[in-house]
């Protein structure tokens, strides 16, 4: 119980270190340089420089992320590197990323990889 007058100015003075040191909670969200990320991927459509696989994110390997689906580009230029001459199978594959920039304009990058919710592009590094 709060009884005198010094308990309520503690309280008032801890609320706002609390507040303004972000203590509470943030919307800011931290970002990984590199991702690895275990997606299952379905053949969804080809585009003039590739392929968009939809892909459900199974975990969060190495890195901070917290998309659930994302829209995965294999450009030409690589897309036989990364994959057998069939495609990508139905299935589950680990998928190494690194930062590639930002793009709020595109819905798809232009490196093999993916634009994710908060615009940062990554860009295919390896996958398993």
């Amino acid at each position: 119980m709060i009884n005198t007058a010094a308990q309520y100015r503690f309280l008032g003075v801890f609320a706002l270190f609390l507040v303004f040191t972000g203590c509470c909670g943030s919307n800011a969200k931290m970002v990984s340089k590199e991702l690895k990320l275990k997606v299952s991927a379905v053949s969804q459509l080809g585009i003039g420089y590739g392929m968009i696989y939809s892909c459900d994110v199974r975990s969060v390997e190495e890195g901070v992320f917290s998309d659930k689906k994302i829209n995965l580009l294999l450009t030409h230029s690589n897309y036989y590197e990364l994959m057998d001459q069939k495609g990508m199978s139905p299935g589950t594959r680990t998928f190494t990323f690194k930062q590639s920039g930002k793009n709020k304009k595109d819905n798809y990058p232009a490196v093999s990889g993916f634009i994710a919710d908060n615009h940062i592009v990554w860009e295919v590094v390896e996958m398993k």
